[in-house]
């Protein structure tokens, strides 16, 4: 890694120490970077566990963990976040009175999804 890449990583960090959610458009303002830079610069980041985010509509909404326990929460939050989302449909079916027939065939279809 680079002594520049190492220094924007830095910056970045330093940045969520101070606020507790940032957009990557924010980051790229302070730092004077394009929203693509800022952007692979934060993906990076995320695939070393140092930040996270979650999708706000079109955007995504940057953040830190403080400690183990709350990254170990927040990886389940994802978890069940996911699993909501996949499975939301079958679970609407079934108070429609859905038949099983019907019900497993959706099951099977929101498992391929949730395992691609």
């Amino acid at each position: 890694m680079s002594e520049e890449t190492k220094d924007i990583s830095e910056k970045i960090l330093e940045l969520l120490s101070h606020e507790s959610y940032i957009t990557t458009k924010w980051i790229s303002e302070r730092l004077g970077l394009s929203r693509n830079t800022a952007s692979k610069y934060l993906m990076a980041l995320s695939i070393q566990n140092k930040v996270f985010y979650k999708k706000a509509g079109p955007s995504k909404v940057w953040y830190t963990a403080s400690d183990k326990g709350e990254r170990a929460y927040l990886e389940n939050l994802e978890a069940v976040s996911i699993f909501v989302e996949t499975f939301s449909p079958v679970f609407h079916n079934i108070r429609r009175g859905l038949d099983l027939v019907k019900l497993r065939k959706a099951l099977k279809k929101a498992r391929k999804e949730f395992e691609t």
